[in-house]
C-alpha cells in the first residue's frame, strides 16, 4: 500500500474529493488486497494496473 500512498503524495494520482475534505466514494476492500498481492508477486502488473485502471474509470481517482 506504500507505493500507492507515494504516488498520491507526489500528487501522481488524485483522490476526489468532497468540498468537506471527505473522499467521494470507499476505496474498495479488494484494491489493498491486490497491492498486497502485487507486492508478493501473487498478482501479475496486468493484473494490478487493471484494478488501477477500474479505479480511473469510475473517477475514484485521477491522474
Amino acid at each position: 500500500m506504500r507505493g500507492i500512498e507515494y504516488l498520491v503524495r507526489q500528487n501522481v494520482i488524485q483522490v476526489s474529493e468532497k468540498p468537506s475534505g471527505e473522499l467521494l466514494g470507499d476505496i474498495p476492500k479488494w484494491i489493498k488486497t491486490n497491492s498486497c498481492m502485487w507486492s508478493d508477486d501473487s498478482l501479475t502488473d496486468d493484473e494490478f494496473v487493471s484494478g488501477i485502471a477500474y479505479l480511473i474509470k469510475n473517477g475514484m481517482i485521477k491522474i
